[in-house]
C-alpha cells in the first residue's frame, strides 16, 4: 500500500518532477513552489435502528472489506452536504429513503483503495427509514441484517471508523431519544 506522497512525483502545475514531503504533510515542488495538500475526504455513514432496537448493518459487495458488515454510508461527494450525501447513499445502498437526522458523532480512518491510502473523516448520523420502504441491497452492498448491538462482533465489521462508531452507539444508546 502506498501513500500519495510516494505516487506522485511529479508537479501537477509545472510537471517537473523532485517534489517532496514538507513539515506541514504536503509536498512541496522546488521548481515552481507549488505547495501541494492531501486533504481529508468526508465520509457517511447511518446508524438505523429498528423497532426492537436492532441495529442495520450492510454486507459490503467489494473490497476493501469484501463480505464485512459496515453501516449505510460513502463518501460525500463536492457541493454536496453531509446529509444530503448520506441519504443520496442510503438511496443507492438499500434503496430506502431516510429521515430524521440527527449528528452522532465523527472518526477519523484509513481507507485502502487501489493501493493507495486515503485519509476520511466518517461522520455519523441515526437516521429513521421514512414510512414502510422495502430494503433491496444494490449498489456496493450484497445483503443486509438487522443485529442486537451486543451480538455485533467487531471482528465482522470492516473500517476501524465504523468499530468506533458502533461502540460509541452502543456506549450511548440510553442517553440518545431516537425521535429526538
Amino acid at each position: 500500500m502506498s501513500s500519495f506522497e510516494n505516487v506522485l512525483t511529479y508537479c501537477p502545475r509545472c510537471g517537473k518532477g523532485g517534489i517532496t514531503l514538507n513539515s506541514s504533510g504536503g509536498l512541496l515542488c522546488p521548481a515552481c513552489d507549488l505547495e501541494f495538500f492531501f486533504n481529508t475526504a468526508a465520509a457517511v455513514a447511518a446508524l438505523i435502528t429498528d423497532v426492537g432496537g436492532r441495529l442495520l448493518l450492510t454486507v459490503r459487495k467489494n473490497d476493501p472489506g469484501k463480505g464485512m458488515l459496515d453501516l449505510p454510508g460513502g463518501f460525500v461527494n463536492h457541493d454536496e452536504s453531509a446529509e444530503d450525501a448520506l441519504r443520496r447513499e442510503a438511496l443507492e445502498e438499500l434503496g430506502i429513503e431516510i429521515t430524521n437526522l440527527r449528528y452522532f458523532g465523527s472518526w477519523p480512518n484509513s481507507y485502502e483503495y487501489s493501493g493507495l491510502q486515503y485519509k476520511t473523516l466518517d461522520l455519523a448520523f441515526i437516521a429513521d427509514i421514512a414510512g414502510d420502504s422495502d430494503i433491496i441491497p444494490g449498489d456496493d452492498v450484497s445483503d443486509y441484517v438487522f443485529m442486537n448491538l451486543d451480538k455485533i462482533s467487531q471482528d465482522d465489521i470492516a473500517f476501524d471508523s465504523i468499530r468506533f462508531i458502533i461502540s460509541s452507539f452502543l456506549q450511548n444508546t440510553a442517553g440518545f431519544n431516537k425521535k429526538a
